[in-house]
Order: C-alpha cells, then structure tokens, then sequence
C-alpha cells in the first residue's frame, strides 16, 4: 500500500507540473493573438523571464532551523521556471508570476556537541494570479492595488540521521491583497515595487519586491531583491513538517512587451 501511495504521489506532482507549464505556454503563446486580432481593446501585454537565486531557510516543526544556500541549490537543482506575464487595459489588468523549483541538497549544522547530516528534498510549484487596477498614474509614479490567490504546491523531505524523518506534500491556497507601482527615475531608469500579504489554507503569506529597472526599446532588464515567506501553524497543510518556510535573495531578468 505504502508503494502504491508513493507512486500516486508522483504521478499527481508530475500531472500538477505539466497541466502547470501547459497553462503558461497558452498565456504566452495565445495572448499576443487576441491582442492582434482585436486591437481596438488597446491591451497592453508584458512577459517577464528572471533568475531568482534565493536562500531557501526552514524551520521544521520541532523548531529547528536548516538553511539551503544558492550555492547548494545550483549544484543540486534538477529543474527550474521562473516567468510571468502582465496585461493592462486601461486602469485595469492582471499579473501571473510563476516559480517551479525541484532540488535536492545536503546540509550541516550543528546541534550542541553535535553536527547533524540532513538531506532535503523539496519540489515546489508557486503560482500567483491577481487583479490589478491603477489608482495613481503620472510621468513620475505609478500605483496599483491588486487582489487575488497564490497556489503552492510542496513536496518536502527531510532526512536526518539523528532526529526523525519528517516529510509531507500537498498544496495550499491563498488570499492576498496588496500593491505595485514603479519611480520614474529618469528617461530609462525605473525603480518598480511590490508587496502582497494574505492567508488562507497557511496562516500567514507575504512577499515584497523593490528593485531597479533599465527601459530599452522593446525590453527592459532588471535587477533586484524578493522576499518570500510562508507561516504554518499545526492545522494546516505541512505544519507537522514546517513552522516557517522563506525564499529570499537577488532577481535578474528581463521583461518583453509586444
């Protein structure tokens, strides 16, 4: 019984992650030609492609604390996505933001006297879809407020060889409300913002983003840093596995519009 649950298990991650990409590819593929075929809505399309190389820091729900380092995560990376896409008409619109994460990596830390082995296993799929309208518009700044859910599916594991295995997977969904906008710095340079906050099926979520951006003619490239944390009590999903569970370091990337 316990094989034929592992292999369920699998089966559902590898079903969520293709049914996942599927849908990204239609946003990219199908959009620009709604938007050419009917012009006259004047939509406005952007797709983001970036690089995020965060930390990843845990804490499990003995109220340990591990932390996997870029660097590991680099060396032990299977595969990754990161991307997005933004469309606007008007004041109103929507944003997709995308990370899919799958790696494996092995870690020290000391407990005391003593130096504890473990090995995580993590296969993440975060999704945030929003609403967004405009409330503030001018040549120097720019302000929307935004709503919506952010989906994470999470497969985790951990193996230590003095205290207890712990893993679980499934998914949660939240609410989250909060704002964007950007700083005209000067006829190229821009600085944009984020922040969102919400809960749901985890007791907390938030993620902010501030960075710099440099406008070409029909791209921009950026720079910056996000944050990203999830809080667990014992009710929800993983919280006999996770307390806390950050994601946080530099973003590089580039945006598209068409």
């Amino acid at each position: 019984m316990e094989i034929n649950h592992t292999a369920a298990m699998v089966i559902n991650f590898k079903f969520q992650s293709f049914v996942f990409l599927g849908l990204l590819v239609c946003l990219f593929t199908a959009q620009p030609v709604l938007a050419a075929e009917d012009s006259k809505d004047e939509w406005k399309w952007a797709a983001k492609f970036y690089i995020w190389t965060p930390d990843i820091d845990m804490e499990d729900s003995s109220g340990e604390d591990s932390t996997i380092s870029f660097n590991e995560i680099l060396k032990n990376l299977d595969m990754t996505f990161m991307g997005g896409i933004v469309g606007r008409k008007d004041r109103f619109g929507f944003l997709v933001d995308a990370v899919y994460l799958d790696l494996s990596a092995n870690e020290k830390n000391h407990q005391g006297p003593f130096l504890i082995h473990t090995k995580t296993e993590l296969q993440a799929i975060i999704l945030t879809p929003v609403a967004i309208y405009r409330v503030v518009e001018d040549d120097q700044f720019n302000l929307d407020i935004l709503g919506g859910v952010r989906y994470m599916y999470l497969d985790v594991k951990l193996k230590r060889d003095v205290l207890d295995d712990l893993g679980d997977d499934g998914s949660t969904i939240n609410g989250v409300v909060g704002f964007r906008g950007n700083v005209q710095l000067n006829e190229n340079w821009y600085a944009p913002f984020y922040y969102d906050v919400g809960k749901g099926d985890s007791e907390l979520t938030y993620q902010a983003f501030a960075g710099i951006n440099y406008k070409l003619s029909s791209f921009d490239l950026s720079a910056g840093y996000r944050y990203m944390k999830f809080k667990f009590d014992d009710d929800d999903d993983f919280g006999e596995v996770l307390n806390n569970l950050v994601v946080k370091g530099p973003m590089f990337g580039a945006r598209f519009y068409f």
